[in-house]
This record gives structure tokens, C-alpha cells and sequence, in this order.
């Protein structure tokens, strides 16, 4: 497994264009993923939880912006 910091540097170029995240989001969804998966686990599939975890967490940040009413089709 790659460290922390290399892992949270591809993080961070995955979500380049997400304003307002940075390096310690990043590093702390990687520590995220990498706890709560097996130590052995492999570099993508701690990738794959952080940035789907990081994905989660701006939409929800962000889905307070839409609103849809019946009749706006």
C-alpha cells in the first residue's frame, strides 16, 4: 500500500475542480478509508471508499441548493 500522503495527493486530483477542498480533506478521507478497511487492502479499493465517501459528502453539502416543484419539467 502507498502512504497516506501519496494516496491523498491522487485524492486531491480527482477532485480538482470541488472548490474549497484541500489537502487535509483528502488525507482525512484516505485515513477514513485505510481504517476502516484491512491494512492489506489494496491502494484502489482505499481510493474507491475515500472518493466515494468525499463524493457523498459534497453532494449532501451542496443538495440544499435544488429545489424542484411539481410543474418545472
Amino acid at each position: 500500500m502507498a502512504d497516506e500522503i501519496k494516496l491523498a495527493e491522487r485524492l486531491l486530483r480527482r477532485f480538482k475542480g470541488v472548490p474549497n477542498f484541500d489537502e487535509d480533506d483528502a488525507i482525512e478521507l484516505v485515513r477514513e478509508a485505510i481504517e476502516l478497511h484491512d491494512k492489506d487492502a489494496s491502494d484502489d479499493l482505499i481510493l474507491l471508499y475515500a472518493q466515494i465517501q468525499g463524493a457523498w459528502q459534497i453532494a449532501f453539502s451542496v443538495a440544499h441548493y435544488f429545489k424542484f416543484t411539481d410543474g418545472e419539467e
